[in-house]
């Protein structure tokens, strides 16, 4: 993956990450989007698989699939990220990201989820994939991981799993 900025957030970062081995290590307040080799062409059956750990919480966490950082899709009109923790997690808006059950703290989890419903058009292109660690309010604390990051085509559109 080739990293990108985060549609304006990125500049504003005072976290950072670190990608080793396959794993994605987020640290503080940061926003950061990587580039796929190969853009993947969303369908209705389109989900995404990961394996995450929330370390200690921020306000909020989340992973996006985006077809490019030009819109403002985390907090604008199209729901694109999926958010599983932060202490911000009940006042995320609903109508602006996919909330999944919430994790605490030392979890780590294996989660799957059917994202093909949130593209606007069946065909769009996925070319990046984008990790939120939202924590503004204590910008160098916070700390989660995110690794064996798959898209994938399921017959079920209907699942959503979330293992500990």
């Amino acid at each position: 993956m080739t990293y990108a900025g985060y549609y304006g957030k990125d500049e504003a970062s005072t976290g950072g990450s670190i990608v080793d081995s396959g794993t994605i290590s987020l640290y503080g307040n940061v926003w950061k989007s990587y580039g796929l080799q190969d853009p993947y062409t969303a369908t209705g059956n389109t989900c995404i698989e990961f394996n995450a750990e929330l370390i200690t919480e921020g306000e909020g966490h989340a992973i996006c699939a985006e077809d490019d950082l030009n819109t403002d899709t985390y907090g604008g009109f199209h729901r694109r990220c999926i958010v599983f923790a932060g202490k911000e997690f009940d006042d995320w808006d609903k109508n602006k990201v996919l909330k999944i059950s919430r994790v605490t703290e030392g979890t780590n989890m294996a989660i799957s989820v059917c994202i093909g419903h949130l593209f606007p058009k069946f065909g769009t292109e996925i070319k990046y994939i984008s990790f939120v660690q939202d924590n503004d309010a204590m910008p160098f604390e916070g700390s989660s991981k995110f690794w064996n990051i798959k898209l994938l085509e399921i017959e079920s559109v209907s699942r959503v799993f979330l293992y500990y």
